[in-house]
C-alpha cells in the first residue's frame, strides 16, 4: 500500500501543480484584461464628456453670436428710423441750450456737481460696490470732466428722478421745460419700450 498510495500522491501532485500554475496564470491575465477595460472605458468616456463640452460650448457660442447680430440689426434699423434722426436733430439743438434755458448760474452748477457726488458716493456707491465685490464706481472722479449743460441733465434726469435706482430710465420728463425736457418726454416712452422688449 505504500507504494500505491506514494503513486496516488505523485499522480496527484502532477495534476493538481499544473492546474494551479495555469489558475494562477488565469488570474493575472484576468486582472490585467479588467485593468485594460477599465482604462479603455474611462478613457472613452473622458472622450466622450468632452466632446459633449464642446459641442455645448460651439451651441452657447452661436446662440450668443446670433443674439448679439440680432442687436445688431436691431440698432441699425432703429438708428435708420425717421423718428430717431430727427429725434437725434432736435437732441442736438436743445442740449447746446438747457444751462441758459433754465437760467442756471455758476453757483446752480458748483451745487448740482456736488449733489451728484454725494450720490454717486452714497446711493450710487453703495449699490455699485455690493454688485462688484466691493470695487467702486469711478463715477465721482468723471464729474470734474463733465460739462455745466452735462451736470445739469445727470441732476435733472438722476439725481432728482423720483425713481429708484435701476428704474431710473422709467422717467419720461424732468420738468425743467426745456425743449430737451420736451424732446425727451416725447421720445423717450418709445424707445424704453424698445428697451425693455429687446
Amino acid at each position: 500500500m505504500r507504494i500505491r498510495g506514494r503513486l496516488i500522491s505523485t499522480l496527484m501532485a502532477c495534476g493538481l501543480i499544473p492546474m494551479l500554475v495555469i489558475a494562477a496564470i488565469n488570474l493575472v491575465n484576468a486582472r490585467n484584461g479588467n485593468q485594460e477595460i477599465a482604462g479603455h472605458a474611462e478613457k472613452d468616456l473622458e472622450e466622450s464628456t468632452q466632446a459633449n463640452l464642446i459641442a455645448l460650448r460651439d451651441l452657447k457660442l452661436a446662440e450668443v453670436e446670433g443674439y448679439f447680430g440680432l442687436i445688431k440689426n436691431q440698432v441699425i434699423t432703429q438708428s435708420q428710423s425717421p423718428a430717431i434722426v430727427d429725434a437725434m436733430k432736435g437732441f442736438h439743438t436743445a442740449y447746446r441750450s438747457v444751462v441758459e434755458e433754465r437760467e442756471l448760474t455758476d453757483a446752480d452748477i458748483d451745487r448740482m456737481r456736488d449733489d451728484l457726488a454725494t450720490y454717486y458716493r452714497d446711493s450710487f456707491g453703495e449699490n455699485y460696490r455690493s454688485m462688484n465685490a466691493g470695487r467702486n464706481a469711478s463715477a465721482i472722479d468723471r464729474l470734474e470732466t463733465l460739462s455745466p449743460t452735462q451736470i445739469a441733465l445727470q441732476h435733472a434726469y438722476i439725481f432728482e428722478n423720483p425713481h429708484p435706482l435701476g428704474s431710473k430710465h422709467q422717467l419720461d420728463a424732468a420738468g425743467t421745460r426745456t425743449r430737451y425736457d420736451a424732446l425727451h418726454k416725447h421720445f423717450h416712452p418709445s424707445l424704453r419700450d424698445f428697451l425693455e422688449r429687446f
